[in-house]
């Protein structure tokens, strides 16, 4: 066993060799998801007439905040120049939301075509189990590295849209700009 296998509760996790690069990925992606829950619960807050609706809706799935989210900017005059950006934000994150979900919900996993292993593995990558089910032959895609960098690159960008949408709105920028003034 190498000093990179852990013994945690009987179960043994092994890092494989590059696997700091994935961590470091899924890491990001879900610190991009993490920054886009509070942009979409901050606008929730802010376009929503209801209170109690959103309440109830923060702790939900992302899934539903999202549509929730698209449909109050429909309603929202404020959005007429930044439109197609808000939208292209919104199916981003619909988007990219299934491929966190794949790599916050699965193991990463090392596939060989000989019985061996002694060469380098041939598949690396998180299979989504989920769609599992729904494929003919019972096969999960595997999210592959290139596909978390793309994720990475597109929920960025999404986020900083939505978060320039927050950013116009002066109360809610005094409270971020205080948030990191005086962190908690």
């Amino acid at each position: 066993m190498s000093n990179e296998d852990q013994r945690s509760d009987g179960f043994l996790t092994v890092t494989p060799v590059g696997g700091e690069m994935w961590a470091e990925a899924i890491g990001r992606l879900i610190l991009n998801f993490g920054a886009a829950e509070l942009v979409i619960n901050l606008l929730l807050m802010q376009w929503s007439s209801d209170a109690l609706v959103v309440e109830e809706l923060f702790g939900g799935p992302l899934g539903r905040r999202i549509s929730l989210l698209e449909r109050l900017g429909e309603r929202e005059d404020s959005l007429a120049e930044r439109r197609r950006e808000f939208d292209r934000a919104i199916e981003t994150l619909k988007r990219y939301s299934k491929t966190r979900n794949a790599v916050a919900h699965n193991a990463l996993i090392l596939g060989w075509k000989t019985p061996d292993h002694s060469d380098a593995p041939d598949c690396i990558g998180v299979p989504d189990l989920r769609k599992a089910k729904s494929d003919p032959d019972g096969l999960a895609p595997i999210v592959g590295r290139s596909d978390l960098i793309k994720a990475l690159d597109e929920t960025a960008e999404a986020v900083g849209m939505l978060r320039s949408l927050l950013l116009e709105t002066p109360e809610i920028s005094l409270w971020l700009t205080d948030r990191q003034q005086h962190p908690a």
